[in-house]
């Protein structure tokens, strides 16, 4: 099984993205539960002010990807982090049909320095 990454998304909070393949990022959500705050990317850019945290909050990272490929295919969404993945990524695999997207998600409590993220996607072959 090999992974085919097709769009990319990092951000420190600050962003870049390959929008082009079969398993494409469409949305991503960052929620500071603590803070109660929003932080939204579609379209290509964030909608809303960059996301911001401070040490401890409580923070959810959540992706949408769309099935733009040929056929009901595997998809992966990747949650990449030094500071808080640094042997490995977390990984998903949602199985989604042509045209349509599938979310997930992944929390953590922000640590006392900045966080460096980026969210990969693509399909499985």
């Amino acid at each position: 099984m090999a992974y085919i990454q097709d769009s990319s998304q990092s951000f420190t909070i600050s962003l870049s993205a390959f929008l082009e393949g079969l398993g494409i990022l469409n949305y991503i959500g960052v929620y500071n539960h603590t803070q109660s705050a929003d932080y939204e990317w579609f379209d290509g850019a964030w909608q809303t002010p960059l996301p911001q945290a401070v040490e401890a909050d409580d923070v959810e990272v959540y992706v949408e990807v769309i099935n733009e490929g040929a056929t009901t295919d595997d998809l992966f969404a990747e949650f990449v982090s030094p500071q808080i993945t640094p042997l490995s990524p977390l990984k998903e695999m949602p199985n989604v049909t042509v045209g349509y997207g599938d979310g997930v998600s992944w929390s953590f409590t922000m640590p006392p320095e900045n966080v460096n993220i980026t969210i990969n996607a693509g399909h499985v072959e």
